[in-house]
């Protein structure tokens, strides 16, 4: 949160991490958080394309892992979680588009 909006002026601003979780058989619609930024689904099912202000963002499927997850048709290594989830992190800029099989 930038500084200036909050009270407590002793508390550290956060960096530029976002994490957005995507549950199965949810169905995805456009959400636009704080900051302004839109996470909407894709042209395609198991897509989305993020748009708005640069961020480190953290994609992280819960209970449905995907096979495979690209990130403007490039391939990225996904983490997997104790918990089970499946995670992609990457430097967002101005549109992302991210698929899944």
């Amino acid at each position: 949160m930038p500084p200036g909006d909050y009270k407590d002026q002793a508390v550290k601003s956060l960096d530029n991490r976002r994490v957005y979780e995507i549950y199965p058989g949810a169905q995805l619609r456009p959400i636009t958080d704080f900051e302004g930024r839109t996470i909407a689904p894709g042209p395609q099912p198991g897509s989305v394309v993020v748009t708005g202000a640069a961020a480190r963002v953290t994609l992280r499927w819960r209970f449905n892992a995907p096979a495979s997850i690209s990130l403007n048709d490039r391939k990225l290594n996904a983490v997997k979680a104790a918990d089970g989830s499946v995670s992609v992190e990457f430097d967002h800029q101005q549109t992302s588009r991210v698929s899944w099989e």
